[in-house]
């Protein structure tokens, strides 16, 4: 038996075609846009410099001031993220914690600078205890200007390679620990999933 297509049947595939066709193309071109909003916030990166210990404040700071500037420094982690914002009561509570060392009159010099620095970013995958270890760690071999600017010497450059889907992976001396190193790949890693979940979003 044959069965005739009619015009209307026709018509109905073509559509049908259309919209499969269409929908295709909406898929590429989404994944095309994600794409590119990672490649460019990846560009962003490159030009990323994180302020390092000589280039941190050379006066004592008020705990305003402290929040503020640490803002700036990491905007790439706070961006889009409120909940990560350093607040008054977390410094206070990494002053009892034992992670930051106490203040003279209220004020903080660059070794606090450079600390919260550091447990603002390992914070987003580690609990502040953790953090007291590996900070401890490290600072009993280096002293923390030299703990500091390599932590931000491979933060910058892992971060890069993330995004860049590269695999560069050497540290400085002061990187041979591997603690230290597999915590800023774990949260360059992390960082590079959140920004292309949020262009895919």
């Amino acid at each position: 038996m044959i069965i005739k297509m009619t015009k209307k049947d026709y018509n109905y595939l073509d559509k049908k075609r259309k919209i499969r066709y269409s929908f295709s193309d909406i898929l590429s071109e989404r994944r095309w846009n994600m794409d590119t909003e990672v490649r460019r916030y990846g560009k962003w990166l490159e030009t990323k410099h994180i302020a390092r210990f000589k280039e941190l404040p050379g006066i004592d700071i008020y705990r305003d001031q402290l929040i503020s500037y640490i803002a700036q420094q990491l905007d790439f982690v706070f961006e889009g993220h409120p909940d990560r914002k350093l607040t008054t009561a977390m410094v206070n509570n990494y002053v009892k914690a034992g992670v930051l060392p106490p203040t003279t009159k209220k004020k903080y010099n660059k070794e606090h600078i450079a600390v919260l620095i550091i447990t603002c970013v390992l914070k987003q995958i580690y609990t502040i205890p953790q953090i007291k270890t590996i900070l401890g760690r490290v600072t009993t071999r280096y002293d923390i200007a030299c703990v500091y600017d390599s932590f931000c010497d491979e933060l910058e450059k892992t971060l890069k390679s993330v995004f860049a889907k590269q695999t560069d992976s050497k540290g400085t001396d002061i990187f041979q620990e591997d603690i230290l190193v597999s915590s800023i790949q774990a949260f360059a890693k992390k960082h590079y999933v959140e920004k292309t979940i949020e262009a895919e979003g």
